[in-house]
């Protein structure tokens, strides 16, 4: 009986199921996409069955790979994937119990112990060799997981903090322009993670030179002023450059690099276009408005055509004097408009039902942004300087 016993515990069967089959479905998923995981997983599956002999084993392995596909497919939290290999191994367990069962096997504790815990371990072994190998595969291959967007979303960042301190009116918009986008990006169903996270750093060149930026402006002089426009569009575009650079010294990631020039895609920066215009005209000259556009490229995916028209929407909301829901509605219809026929959803695949799908979620967003409050009672802090200067002078009389 002791011979029969050490003969079922060294029968390699028993140790195929250690193997981390469902490490390469992971892998594929968080560094592609979800189809290509879902063909590696197929073929992986018939791999392992054709290289171990065993029927069980493709079983075991599509099961394993497609359970991580589908607790991964929604990588939100770093969390996620322990609580993946966890899920993992639960299922390794049921197959191995249901391959013993539909195979006629008799439960016998030695071996089914050893195969238990081969499915366990197999499982929890996942998120461990993936924590190993993603940093590695990300740099060398130049790409940008889910687990590096929740990195990047991190306020605390030391980009994001030098932009809170030095360009406070570009770090609040960002970071107004990152709801409204990640609105947007909801509601057709667009990558929400990598929009927010665009939003956040889509604007960092201006850190080069934050006070030429009128957001930044809160205690100074409009510098512009005593630029001439062509000066003052170099300037502006400038921070495309810039941010394409500081992107590349702290590694951003190409995904959302792209979004960088991609958000001010070609426009025209319309105020100095037509400073330039209004020069010229008492010059008997023209203007190209070639020269004052940004250099691009058009937005070439959805998220960077959303991020555009969110920037836009977010800033000219500010120069509402009493926003409404149908003001908010208007400004939304108008800028998205403009931005249509001045051609800059022309390389990408946004379509105009989706755009309207954006515009409905902007205006929900803003609209709440803007929300009517009650007075204070005993405050009047709407209270104009007219009449608190008439009272000042009475009181000095």
């Amino acid at each position: 009986a002791g011979s029969a016993r050490s003969g079922e515990l060294q029968d390699p069967n028993n140790y195929f199921f250690f193997a981390p089959v469902a490490f390469g479905a992971v892998l594929t998923l968080l560094l592609v996409c979800l189809n290509l995981s879902l063909y590696c997983s197929v073929i992986n599956a018939v791999f392992v069955g054709i290289l171990t002999g065993e029927m069980n084993m493709i079983v075991y392995t599509l099961a394993g790979s497609l359970v991580a596909i589908y607790a991964l497919k929604q990588y939100r939290e770093r969390s996620a994937l322990i609580r993946a290999g966890m899920v993992i191994a639960g299922v390794n367990v049921l197959i191995i119990f249901a391959l013993q069962l539909l195979s006629g096997g008799t439960f016998q504790a030695a071996p089914i112990t050893v195969r238990f815990s081969a499915g366990i371990a197999s499982g929890l072994s996942i998120p461990m060799l993936t924590s190993l190998l993603l940093p590695t595969l990300e740099s060398l291959f130049g790409l940008t997981t889910d687990i590096r967007l929740l990195e990047l979303s991190n306020l605390n960042s030391p980009i994001l903090r030098r932009m809170a301190l030095e360009a406070p009116g570009t770090y609040h918009h960002s970071i107004s322009v990152g709801t409204l986008a990640e609105a947007g990006a909801s509601a057709i169903d667009a990558n929400t993670l990598l929009i927010r996270v665009g939003a956040y750093y889509h604007d960092i060149g201006k850190l080069k030179h934050p006070e030429y930026y009128v957001e930044n402006q809160i205690y100074m002089a409009n510098k512009h002023e005593s630029l001439s426009p062509t000066m003052s569009s170099l300037i502006l575009s400038s921070h495309v450059k810039d941010g394409l650079a500081m992107a590349a010294e702290i590694r951003l990631g190409p995904k959302v690099a792209a979004l960088i020039p991609q958000h001010h895609g070609t426009k025209v920066m319309t105020y100095f276009y037509q400073k330039a215009k209004e020069a010229a005209a008492e010059k008997d000259r023209e203007v190209d408005a070639d020269d004052f556009r940004y250099p691009g490229p058009k937005p070439q995916s959805k998220e960077a055509a959303i991020l555009m028209v969110a920037d836009q929407v977010e800033a000219a909301s500010r120069t509402l004097q009493e926003p409404t829901p149908g003001q908010i509605r208007g400004l939304i219809r108008r800028i998205t408009q403009a931005t249509i026929q001045d051609g800059q959803f022309s390389e990408c695949d946004i379509t105009m039902k989706e755009l309207g799908e954006v515009a409905k979620a902007f205006e929900r967003v803003l609209t709440g942004m803007y929300h009517h409050r009650i007075e204070y009672p005993g405050f009047d802090f709407n209270k104009r300087k007219v009449e608190a200067s008439r009272v000042e002078s009475q009181s000095v009389q």
